[in-house]
């Protein structure tokens, strides 16, 4: 409901994947602030993606270490970020004229802090993909 009725919600959610070391608590805030960004981008409607995958691959982060990871991913189709945007997505103080910006330094801190990352990538006259990536846990 909350997406109205032009968003359309498309979920590709993997149930296999091991739990994230993170507070739950925290998921739900970026899974908000993400959702919230994604809307703001698409005021004619379009297709708001989530998914969940797998990724074995070393992150560049600070916090970053080798071993498996889990990803959490919200696609949006609205309009293109500018290069500008898409270096600055996640700085407190970057406004992102052009498309609203729901505290996305918020999103990148709390993956930080648990070890993980948060970037964005274009999706060229498509909208755009972030991506939270998350350390794993060893069990489910």
């Amino acid at each position: 409901r909350a997406l109205g009725d032009q968003i359309h919600l498309q979920l590709q959610l993997d149930s296999s994947l091991p739990h994230a070391r993170i507070d739950p608590a925290h998921v739900e805030d970026m899974l908000m602030i993400l959702t919230m960004h994604a809307c703001h981008a698409m005021p004619e409607g379009g297709t708001l993606t989530i998914r969940t995958l797998r990724v074995e691959s070393e992150l560049s982060g600070l916090n970053a270490a080798r071993g498996p990871y889990v990803a959490l991913e919200v696609t949006d189709t609205g309009g293109e970020l500018s290069a500008e945007a898409l270096a600055r997505a996640f700085e407190p103080t970057f406004s992102g004229k052009g498309r609203a910006v729901v505290d996305l330094a918020h999103v990148w801190r709390m993956a930080n802090d648990a070890g993980g990352t948060a970037e964005v990538e274009p999706a060229p006259a498509r909208g755009s993909t972030f991506r939270v990536t998350l350390p794993a846990t060893l069990s489910h």
